[in-house]
């Protein structure tokens, strides 16, 4: 192992990893942990029918690394066999590594050292995307992710509970405080957005690195890639949100009451809570809230909002009028790819095809625009304006 960075805390600090079949690079993943003191290594075998748990014990006596290997005869979904990690868990401190990504050098004493001196329960940096086959050279040919630097205001944090704006959920945590919180069982993904989401209504505490400590390596029909599924995920997380409890958190965190409304908004429309978002538009303050997030004018956001939940709710002539405005005022592909959507469930296929066009032309590869366009039958919607910077993906 090659020692580089100085770890305080590595006897109250514990890495967690979940794997199943990962013979291949779960040698790696645990190689890649490089700091001066060893820290000690929780693998959770996941009914693997490969040879993970042999290659992850020779990978950590080579490093140096004290392991634990928990091997489970059967899989489960990964938001249980996270939670058996946790109650295996002897630190108080741990950092989730996932079996096929890899941690820069100095990750660990960088995020145990945010959560220690900032005294938070979780702690999250930026991360290095490359393709699975060119991790070795993701320091040279790796998208960079940082954390978006809004989020590091007081309050904004609640931002997370309309999208999940972090590149990677891997971060540092108190073992205690994600013990408490617990996974979801039955969960197969989008499980660490939940588990987050979760903390926070429970009061957990939030620090970002200004850092880039994790190399995300990006496997052919990984999740991030597969924008119905993510969706789907996404989904099922918010619609569990209880709102008046997120409103009351915001609120605690100090949020201002516009940027409060449009969150929910966004919950809204994520979850397909059509008939409560369009209430929501036409009946808030539609009070300022901080616009540079999205760059664009909060009051446009609103009447995006209301012409997404007027076309869902088949009032598709209102819905037109609402993004024919829109339009006219903002030159975005999210707006002409849902003008298109509405075209669509007009019957006028020829001007949807303009707007999806128009939409490509602004931004290329994005998906909504690029499968509605090459697909007959499709009509995605998006729901929540584009973010303006790419986290993990072309889509949103």
């Amino acid at each position: 192992m090659t020692a580089l960075f100085d770890l305080k805390h590595a006897d109250r600090t514990e890495i967690l990893i979940v794997a199943r079949n990962a013979e291949t690079t779960v040698a790696e993943a645990l190689r890649s942990i490089q700091e001066t003191s060893p820290v000690s290594i929780l693998l959770v075998d996941n009914g693997s029918t490969d040879n993970t748990a042999e290659r992850a014990s020779e990978a950590a006596a080579s490093a140096g690394l004290p392991i634990k290997i928990v091997s489970l005869t059967d899989a489960v979904p990964v938001g249980r066999a996270r939670g058996m990690a946790l109650q295996n868990a002897r630190a108080e401190y741990g950092i989730w590594l996932d079996a096929d990504d890899r941690f820069r050098p100095g990750r660990v004493a960088t995020l145990i050292s945010v959560l220690y001196d900032t005294n938070t329960d979780y702690a999250f940096d930026g991360c290095l995307i490359a393709p699975s086959d060119k991790a070795d050279d993701a320091e040279s040919l790796g998208q960079r992710r940082a954390i978006p630097r809004f989020l590091m205001s007081a309050g904004y944090e609640s931002h997370l509970y309309e999208r999940n704006w972090l590149p990677a959920l891997t971060g540092a945590f108190r073992i205690s405080t994600a013990r408490d919180v617990g996974y979801d069982a039955e969960l197969t993904s989008a499980e660490d957005y939940d588990h987050l989401l979760r903390g926070m209504l429970a009061g957990a505490r939030l620090s970002f690195a200004d850092y880039i400590g994790y190399i995300y390596c990006d496997h052919p029909g990984t999740l991030s890639r597969d924008l119905e599924r993510s969706r789907k995920n996404s989904r099922s997380v918010l619609l569990k949100l209880p709102v008046p409890r997120v409103m009351e958190d915001m609120q605690r965190r100090g949020l201002s009451a516009g940027d409060r409304d449009l969150i929910i908004a966004g919950i809204h429309a994520q979850a397909g809570r059509w008939t409560d978002l369009l209430r929501l538009c036409r009946t808030t303050a539609r009070k300022p809230g901080w616009s540079d997030i999205w760059q664009w004018d909060n009051e446009l956001r609103w009447r995006f909002h209301e012409a997404n939940a007027l076309l869902r709710l088949e009032n598709t002539a209102d819905a037109m009028q609402l993004y024919r405005s829109l339009v006219v005022d903002s030159d975005r592909a999210d707006i002409f790819n849902n003008l298109g959507v509405c075209h669509a469930q007009s019957g006028n296929r020829e001007d949807a095809q303009i707007a999806w066009r128009r939409a490509l032309t602004l931004k290329p590869n994005y998906a909504d625009a690029l499968n509605n366009l090459r697909t007959p039958d499709a009509r995605e919607l998006t729901v929540l304006p584009l973010r303006p910077a790419p986290i993990r993906d072309d889509y949103a």
